[in-house]
C-alpha cells in the first residue's frame, strides 16, 4: 500500500504550506531540518520562540507537493 492519505483526528489539525518559498520558511522557525521531508518521510519538530522557550510540537509531512504542518488543534488560533 503506497497510497498516502490522512485520516481525521479528535483534537488534531493540519495547515497546508505550498510555493516556492514554503521551505525557506519552515527551516528558519522550527526546530528540525525541513529538507528532509519528503513523501516517503516525514519529521517531528517544534516550533520554539526567538528565546529558544516551547510553544508547540509538531509533525511535518509531503502530500501532492505541499507540505503539511499536522499539530495538536490548540497550536492553531484560528
Amino acid at each position: 500500500m503506497n497510497d498516502k492519505s490522512f485520516v481525521p483526528l479528535a483534537g488534531r489539525g493540519a495547515l497546508r504550506i505550498s510555493g516556492e518559498d514554503a521551505r525557506p520558511f519552515l527551516q528558519g522557525l522550527i526546530s528540525n531540518d525541513i529538507t528532509h521531508v519528503s513523501r516517503e518521510r516525514t519529521i517531528w519538530a517544534a516550533f520554539l520562540t526567538p528565546q529558544g522557550r516551547y510553544l508547540h510540537d509538531f509533525f511535518v509531512c509531503e502530500l501532492d507537493g505541499a507540505l503539511y504542518w499536522k499539530a495538536r488543534r490548540r497550536a492553531f488560533p484560528i
